[in-house]
């Protein structure tokens, strides 16, 4: 993540700003929640990450075509999200948390999660037409692309 997230700075992304929003959003929950709850939600982020995994490793995903150090690297961390995806589901049935818990915090998580996406990726968008990397026209079509045919398999 740091090497990742150290070539995002070179090029412009706040990226500092935005871990530090999402460490603040955490802290203000692990405040408020029971361990339950916050293995609950652990487990929801795990399962978000793993699914999201499969479908950048899967051919003609994501992740299929480049091979950069860069998307082998995500390759990498996508195989190993898919892994462990287990490992705190099991340990919420071991401790006998209620599946309705379970479930009410994936789709809590899935909220969360798909807020951060959407407002980070506003931000690099932005950067990304401001710096002329991209016009608004491609990002449109990019946009439609991802949410119409890749959204959809």
């Amino acid at each position: 993540h740091r090497l990742y997230n150290q070539q995002l700075e070179k090029q412009g992304f706040e990226v500092k700003k935005y871990e530090r929003e999402i460490e603040k959003d955490l802290d203000a929950l692990r405040a408020k929640l029971s361990l339950h709850a916050q293995l609950s939600l652990a487990a929801a982020f795990e399962h978000v990450t793993a699914v999201t995994s499969r479908i950048a490793l899967r051919s003609g995903g994501l992740l299929s075509t480049s091979a950069s150090p860069q998307t082998r690297l995500w390759r990498w961390h996508c195989a190993e999200e898919v892994a462990h995806q287990h490992v705190t589901t099991d340990l919420l049935q071991a401790l006998g948390v209620p599946y309705w818990q379970r479930i009410f915090y994936f789709l809590a998580a899935s909220a969360l999660m798909t807020f951060d996406v959407l407002r980070h990726l506003h931000g690099f968008a932005r950067l990304d037409v401001a710096r002329g990397r991209v016009s608004t026209r491609q990002l449109g079509r990019a946009t439609g692309r991802l949410l119409l045919r890749d959204g959809a398999n």
